[in-house]
């Protein structure tokens, strides 16, 4: 499973990277992350300098248009994972910067349901599936504005690997994308 294996990775690099005397952090070593894009998650910091940062996010939406000759309803289900190594560089005071790698997972479901009345009486539907899988590098910063309260922000670059599949059509697609990525948050610690 992909996300076993990133969240194996993240684990592995963090070992590498925390030197042996690292010690875990004596407050706020677990928290939970808001942020942008909307994912709701949680933090935990293995040692004093590298913590994983496992999300989730879901969306969920139905609409429905009218008109004299027809109607569509529509409803979408959108549900994501993912997994962030966070390497601490380096520390100023309450500001500190990181690398991290992450992975998420998406999969996504649209059915649509067409009813016609003119010219002869008729009704469709359609279900579209697609799985999204991401893997971004990002630089990012976070300071401690209280014991228990942090806020962060992250800017970095990642590659995106998207199938879809209509099963009325039968067509299936692929998307490959490079883009730029920011994210925002804050981590409220236990």
């Amino acid at each position: 499973m992909p996300v076993a294996r990133a969240f194996a990775c993240c684990i592995l690099l963090g070992a590498i990277a925390a030197p042996a005397a690292a010690i875990a952090q004596e407050k706020g070593d677990a928290g939970i992350t808001m942020g942008y894009p909307a994912s709701i998650g949680f933090v935990y910091h293995v040692t004093d300098r590298f913590a994983i940062r496992p999300e989730v996010s879901l969306a969920i939406s139905s609409g429905k248009s009218e008109s004299q000759v027809s109607t569509t309803e529509g409803d979408t289900f959108s549900i994501g994972v993912g997994i962030s190594g966070i390497l601490y560089l380096r520390q100023w005071d309450k500001l500190r910067t990181y690398f991290t790698p992450r992975y998420t997972y998406n999969h996504g479901e649209s059915t649509t349901s067409s009813s016609f009345s003119l010219p002869f009486p008729d009704t469709t539907e359609s279900t579209q599936t697609s799985n999204l899988h991401s893997l971004v590098g990002a630089f990012g910063a976070q300071v401690a504005v209280h014991d228990r309260f942090s806020v962060f922000g992250e800017v970095g670059a990642g590659y995106s690997h998207q199938r879809s599949r209509s099963e009325l059509s039968g067509l299936k697609s692929t998307t490959n994308q490079f883009a730029t990525r920011t994210a925002v948050g804050v981590i409220l610690y236990f």
